[in-house]
């Protein structure tokens, strides 16, 4: 497997965890249909997060989690993981 295919396995299993940890309806549908459409990260998003990722940095972390954290919350959204990945990577470069 690739750097890429950890990084999106870490992703999904993050977003899993907090849809596990919701205990209201909507978030979990939301957090899942974000997962259930994690098919890939597009080369041109991974080249802008990989070097978060590899080795994993306090600001891929923190990003990450803020990100999650405000879809559980509500104050995010998005609709398939490809807005996810555009989310995170925005997150990232700011």
């Amino acid at each position: 497997m690739t750097t890429k295919d950890y990084c999106m396995m870490a992703l999904k299993g993050w977003l899993n965890t907090a849809s596990i940890e919701s205990t209201d309806p909507a978030t979990k549908a939301r957090l899942s249909q974000v997962i259930l459409s994690a098919k890939d990260i597009s080369d041109g998003y991974f080249a802008k997060i990989e070097p978060h990722y590899e080795p994993v940095a306090h600001q891929f972390l923190l990003a990450t989690a803020e990100l999650n954290d405000g879809i559980v919350a509500g104050t995010t959204t998005a609709k398939n993981f490809d807005e996810y990945i555009s989310l995170l990577v925005a997150r990232l470069q700011s």
